[in-house]
């Protein structure tokens, strides 16, 4: 092939020339989702059809597998062609495209667009959809693109390729279906552009009866100026409330919650819920202060028009003619979002009409009627003598902006259809401060045309007079008796009086209320359903169901009665500034999240609208705080009251989402910096902490050892929880660690243990603990103590297996030259592996049998379902032993395979080779739902009955792992009279995992500090002290070696002294004289019994590098080991019913065996209680200056 024909390209891959681009002629065109699975490398394009001179007729369709990130226009037509033609083409093919060797493993796919072969992705705003749906259209993961793929990952791989079936819904990111395929995308919803999504539900909720009701009074009390400051400043207060608003609602794409989405996903849960419940109550009580308006003026009309009451109180009518409205308005509401915004747009024209029907009004000639009332149309004298305030009956300027800013808290309506914006970042800003414009415009005609058009006083029984002289309006008599009906500052309804023509005025009093009642019905149930959908809230989780049409109908029932409640209570003034506040409140957070997520400079804050500013929403924010308190100082109080309850509850809560907010932002910032403060920091030895490195091995199998650490840090240091998996590093277990990593802390972190795990890969451990000395930790949050379990089985290695204890040992002289201290806990006669403990523990018949004895006793009767059940695929293995046939054999193979997946998890070499190397990351190998470590509860287990049966919190979720429910079942099957339902030997081992978890009577731990070491050895054993561990409140027994035999009273005296500079309590002081005595002969021959398979005959240095015991070397350590034996016998004599032994560790020097110094920890922690052999690094840690 020419150079002409293909130019090579940097991956391998050839493009094909520039001549090949012609028309072919005659060839028919289908698109087809058909994968032919049997051939995918016999790809041809039109180049190819034409260059090869293919026959292809007009009945052979071409089917090619389409790229799904491709548009439709780019697909590329595939040739379904005989076998023969098939056949025949394969040389052509494989001209046409030379590919290169590295890269055939991932060539799956033809790309129009670049036309190449790859499985890469081009960008598709399908990959970032938010889903659940499990065939959602996915990039290959970085482990496809590096490794290829086999046959079986490859077809795998080719069905989450394919495009989702026709009719299917995404979950999550709005109602999408799918048609032909996957080919076109087909939103149900039909997007609203600004002026109906945005600026009609905040404009009708922004102008409502306060228009025509309250500017007389506005006018009259603060006079024209005054009130003219009140709208400018009430209007300045909205607009940095939408410049914030603006730029959170253009930064991403929303949902449905209006409001409460808003917030929560920028502040979080704990303010997220708080808002949500605020919100919607503010809602309905809105709604029910519109309605109760409404119904009064039903109620005047009808009594003006000649009607008698329908009962015999006014407030009863009210209640009727409420409690019909609000039926009639709920109906309106179920029959969907559609007449909803019919109605709303025919009313919206009704308000302009009546406005412009009262300005007009005002400039036609006054008659008597209305000049006795006060209305003297546009004059200068009226103008001049309303123009500055005069405040009467205890009003102030505060008072009078409390009754004008309830009309301007509607402005919320207008992100209550954010999720359905053509787009939000445009159309929020735009409708937003264009119905601010038009709404501020409006206000502040209404408080000129009623300030220079109406007198404050008037009879309505006599003409208004004015002085000649100074040409003032006189005022009448009835100001200084208080018997004025009319004017300004007495009758409300200006726009009535004055307008061109009543009822329109009237009519369009009507379409404002009921237009803004829709919306609050409308907004209350849409943000009160969004909190029960995110289950923040888990006892309303009955609401967050859906009915016909989308339209949560339960929440809807719900404040509907709610709303009902307040009309039939009638008399709503008394709440009036509550609700106003809240919605301040709503106002401050707005500017609040929008302050917080532009402070904590996120990476994913990137608002489309780019005019706000991060310290003009901060002042907002302020500015809001003052008006809740100038408004009212007792509703201010209640409302923090009820944030900070809300607020305690969701921290208690916790609640399980994860939406990006900014609480993670500054979770992230706030450690960042401590850290880099800390980095620049000089520790003192005051502030000194125990920061530990654990090898703990698999945590879910060594729980003991990470409860006794943790028994230490407590969460007020540092604890990681080291994991060496002796396995061959490839680059195939960087998925497999990172799984590990996440599941490894969400099992510590459910456990309640304060740890970081920290898994590595090396097929040599002491090699891998030399990686953790180097970069576990940062800055100065990095470990210096290494604490680590005993090697119990040492002694039964085979000698060929030396090396393992070199290793060990080596660890710990690596240990001690970083400057680390060192801890060994042996624990007992046991071992920490609870591996194949667990593997044989019956946890279900433990639980159940428990929890079915706690049912009998409580409920009589009763069939008890809140068993605990497997994971799905273990409990199918078990179900069909169940159901299968009488063949034994069978059954018991099959419940075999249950426990071997139960079990997993325990074992490193089983999880290594059970997760097949080309599923990344994922856990669907392991036969398991969640994680291989926990188990779920029955569905109809109540919180209760898991707080009562588990010892959890009842904010716990319903998964808890295995160690978990173990350690808890032992608690409680205490309360238990009768135990026969637990075998033995699950007993035993239910009571060995929780050793370090359960606090023993009267714990003593002894503490043998036989040389300075900077004070770890006393230290440790102090904090094992100290609340929320297992040995709190211990009696504590200080050891130590008498410096001479004739100064044993001094050093008592002392070391007690010492102790007392320390601040350290302590209940006695013992000083061991005869150390240097030689030990007992069998206590020799135990030793050297241990000793006798480690031992070589000869003194070759090479043997003690190896680790053998030689005689030179037995020689030369004789004094020492004499000492180590007597340490042995002084341990048992003083302190083997201790609960805890501290003591200090031998130090590993360089040129001592491993097996003799193996043998040393041994003989002397054999046959006592847990025993921390323990070591500083020289340092000093502990220090009596203040």
């Amino acid at each position: 092939m020419s150079e002409n024909d293909n130019s090579s390209s940097d991956d391998g891959l050839h493009m094909k020339s520039k001549s090949d681009s012609n028309e072919i002629p005659n060839i028919t065109v289908t698109i087809e989702d058909i994968k032919n699975e049997s051939d995918d490398n016999n790809i041809l394009n039109k180049s190819n059809i034409e260059k090869n001179k293919l026959n292809v007729d007009d009945l052979n369709a071409v089917e090619i597998k389409r790229n799904v990130s491709m548009p439709t226009n780019l697909q590329t037509i595939n040739d379904k062609l005989e076998t023969k033609e098939q056949n025949d083409n394969d040389s052509s093919i494989n001209k046409i495209f030379s590919l290169s060797s590295d890269n055939l493993e991932t060539l799956s796919k033809y790309d129009t667009a670049m036309n190449w072969l790859t499985i890469e992705k081009l960008p598709n705003i399908e990959h970032y959809r938010q889903t659940v749906h499990k065939n959602i259209v996915r990039r290959p993961s970085m482990g496809e693109l590096i490794l290829g793929k086999d046959e079986m990952a490859r077809k795998q791989s080719m069905k989450d390729l394919e495009k989702q079936p026709p009719d299917t819904k995404f979950v999550g990111d709005g109602h999408i279906v799918v048609e032909n395929g996957g080919d076109r995308f087909k939103e149900e919803k039909v997007k609203l552009n600004f002026f109906k999504g945005v600026y009609i539900p905040s404009y009708t909720n922004i102008v409502g009866t306060l228009l025509y009701l309250r500017m007389g009074f506005v006018a009259g009390q603060a006079g024209i100026l005054g009130g003219v400051g009140i709208v400018t400043f009430s209007s300045f207060v909205l607009a940095i409330t939408a410049l914030s608003l603006s730029g959170i609602s253009s930064n991403g794409k929303h949902q449905a919650g209006g409001l409460y989405y808003i917030l929560s996903r920028s502040l979080g849960p704990h303010f997220g819920g708080s808002i949500g419940i605020i919100f919607s109550l503010a809602n309905v009580a809105m709604a029910g202060l519109y309605l109760v308006g409404i119904a009064e003026l039903i109620s005047d009309l009808l009594v003006e028009a000649g009607y008698p009451l329908l009962t015999s109180a006014r407030i009863n009518d009210i209640r009727i003619f409420g409690s019909v409205l609000l039926c009639l308005l709920m109906l309106i509401s179920y029959a969907g979002p559609g007449v909803n915004n019919t109605l709303t747009t025919i009313f919206h024209s009704s308000y302009y009409l009546s406005f412009l029907d009262w300005v007009i009004g005002t400039f036609f000639p006054v008659n008597d009627y209305q000049f006795m009332r006060g209305v003297t149309g546009y004059s200068w004298q009226t103008t001049k003598a309303n123009m500055f305030p005069e405040f009467r009956d205890d009003n102030t300027f505060i008072t009078v902006f409390g009754v004008f800013f309830p009309g301007f808290t509607g402005m919320m309506a207008g992100v209550m259809f954010a999720d359905n914006l053509q787009d939000p970042g445009r159309d929020v800003p735009l409708g937003l401060f264009t119905s601010l414009a038009t709404t501020f415009i409006m206000y502040i005609i209404g408080v000129i045309a009623s300030g220079a058009t109406m007198l404050r006083d008037a009879s309505g029984t006599e003409f208004p007079r004015m002085d000649n002289e100074s040409l003032n309006w006189i005022q009448p008599d009835c100001v200084f008796n208080s018997t004025c009906r009319y004017g300004i500052m007495n009758f409300y309804p200006v726009a009535e009086l004055e307008a061109a023509w009543r009822p329109l005025v009237i009519a369009g009093m009507f379409g404002m209320t009921i237009s803004s009642t829709i919306t609050n019905l409308d907004q209350g149930p849409i943000n009160f359903y969004a909190v029960c959908k995110d289950s923040l809230f888990p006892h309303l989780k009955y609401f967050a169901k859906l009915g016909k049409g989308d339209i949560p109908r339960r929440s809807y029932i719900l404040l509907s009665f709610l709303t009902l409640a307040l009309i039939i209570y009638g008399d709503l003034n008394a709440i009036n500034n509550v609700v106003t506040n809240l919605f301040m409140a709503s106002y401050l957070l707005v500017n609040y999240a929008c302050f917080d997520a532009s402070f904590v400079n996120s990476p994913g804050w990137r608002p489309q609208f780019p005019y706000y500013n991060k310290w003009i929403a901060l002042f907002g924010a302020v500015l809001c705080g003052i008006c809740m308190f100038l408004i009212s100082i007792w509703t201010t109080a209640l409302i923090v009251i009820f944030f900070v309850l809300t607020y305690g509850y969701m921290h208690y809560l916790r609640p399980d989402v994860n939406w990006g907010d900014s609480h993670q932002a500054h979770l992230y910032i706030n450690a960042l910096s401590s850290l880099q403060k800390l980095t620049n920091t000089e520790i003192h030895v005051k502030n000194y902490r125990p920061q530990i490195l654990l090898l703990s091995g698999n945590p879910a199998s060594r729980l003991p050892l990470i409860d006794f650490a943790n028994s230490i840090t407590k969460g007020d240091s540092l604890l990681i929880a080291g994991h060496v998996i002796t396995y061959k590093h490839n680059e195939k277990t960087y998925s497999i660690m990172k799984m590990l990593e996440t599941k490894m802390n969400h099992f510590l972190h459910i456990n309640r243990i304060k740890a970081f795990y920290m898994p590595l890969t090396n097929i040599n451990l002491r090699k891998g603990v030399q990686n953790f000395f180097q970069i576990s930790g940062l800055g100065k949050l990095k470990p210096n103590v290494l604490i680590l379990g005993f090697k119990s089985n040492w002694h039964s290695l085979d000698v060929n297996d030396i090396e393992e204890n070199n290793n060990y040992v080596g660890m710990l002289r690596d240990a001690f030259l970083n400057n680390y201290g060192v801890g060994i806990l042996r624990n007992g006669d046991d071992s920490f592996d609870f591996s194949q403990d667990l593997t044989k523990l019956d946890v279900y018949k433990v639980y159940n049998g428990l929890h079915s004895r706690r049912s009998s006793n409580t409920n009589e009767g009763q069939t008890n379902q809140n068993h605990l059940h497997a994971p799905s695929k273990i409990r199918t293995m078990l179900e069909k032993t169940l159901h299968s046939s009488d063949d034994m054999e069978r059954k018991l193979s099959i419940a075999a395979r249950a426990q071997k997946q139960m079990n997993e998890f325990f074992n490193d070499e089983k999880l290594f080779n059970k997760v097949n190397t080309n599923s990344y990351a994922s856990m669907a190998h392991l036969g398991i739902d969640y994680t291989p470590y926990e188990f779920k509860l029955g569905v109809n287990l109540k919180e209760e009955s898991k707080s009562d049966i588990l010892g959890l919190p009842n904010r716990k979720s319903s998964h808890i792992s295995m160690s978990q429910m173990v350690r808890q079942v032992t608690q409680n099957r205490r309360s238990f009279k009768s135990e026969s339902d637990i075998p033995a030997t699950d007993k035993e081992i239910i009571d060995r995992i929780n050793k370090y978890r359960i606090k023993p009577k009267n714990p003593v731990i002894d503490v043998w500090w036989l040389f300075d070491d900077g004070g770890l050895t006393l230290l440790i054993p102090h904090l094992l002290r100290l609340p929320k561990s297992y040995l709190e409140g211990a009696t504590l027994r200080v050891f130590t070696l008498a410096s001479s035999q004739a100064c044993t009273h001094a050093d008592e005296q002392q070391m007690a002294a010492l102790l007392a500079q320390f601040r350290i309590e302590c209940n006695d002081v013992k000083v061991i004289e005869d150390i240097a005595k030689k030990p007992h002969s069998n206590t020799i021959k135990e030793f050297e019994k241990m000793i006798f398979k480690w031992k070589v005959t000869t003194n070759n240095p090479d043997d003690i590098e190896k680790g053998f015991i030689t005689p030179l070397s037995i020689q030369q350590q004789k004094n020492r080991t004499y000492r180590e034996l007597r340490m042995r016998e002084l341990l048992l004599q003083h302190s083997k019913h201790s609960n805890l032994i501290a003591v200090t560790l031998p130090v590993p020097r360089e040129g001592i065996p491993s097996s003799l110094y193996m043998a040393w920890l041994d003989m002397l922690t054999k046959d006592l209680p847990p025993t921390l052999m323990i070591r500083g690094n020289q340092t000093s840690v502990l220090t009596f200056y203040s």
